[in-house]
């Protein structure tokens, strides 16, 4: 890891961040997200922009998740990670990790996968589940070099009615 990283503390989301954590979603995701996917080929859905159904939809995660992780730098929030708990068959799901742009590439988002990793196994649970779209090489390369195995791949398709 290289400077400024151990400056950056992993702790629990307080309530009052949600909003801020929203955002840092909406700005990491601008190129690797469905939603964006979907408005980009078909325009806005019921009138809403990729960026307001990426708002609603990160907004429930968050709130339904069991775990939420941030990354903390001088009192500002760099990097958001989720976990939900799948307990009947021991399995933790990261479905959120993004980490602000201006400190990406110093392994906050390595930290954060760790993190979960070990909050998992703490938690009593055996098994790791996230996902990557393909259009995101950097976050499957990260994955991969923490011991995550591809096991499928899933065809993402929408179409109007």
């Amino acid at each position: 890891m290289t400077s400024g990283n151990d400056e950056i503390e992993i702790r629990q989301m307080r309530p009052d961040e949600q909003e801020t954590v929203v955002q840092l979603v909406l700005d990491t995701f601008a190129e690797v997200s469905v939603a964006k996917n979907i408005t980009d080929r078909f325009g806005s859905i019921n009138g809403r922009t990729w960026q307001e159904m990426k708002t609603k939809t990160t907004g429930e995660d968050v709130a339904g998740s069991d775990v939420v992780l941030v990354g903390e730098s001088g009192g500002e929030v760099v990097a958001m990670l989720t976990i939900t708990y799948e307990r009947s068959n021991s399995v933790g799901h990261i479905v959120h990790l993004a980490v602000a742009r201006s400190t990406q590439g110093r392994g906050l988002g390595r930290r954060m996968v760790r993190e979960a990793l070990a909050r998992m196994k703490s938690d009593g649970l055996k098994y790791a589940r996230i996902e990557a779209l393909d259009q995101n090489p950097r976050a499957r390369s990260l994955y991969e070099s923490e011991g995550f195995e591809e096991i499928g791949l899933q065809h993402l398709l929408f179409r109007a009615l």
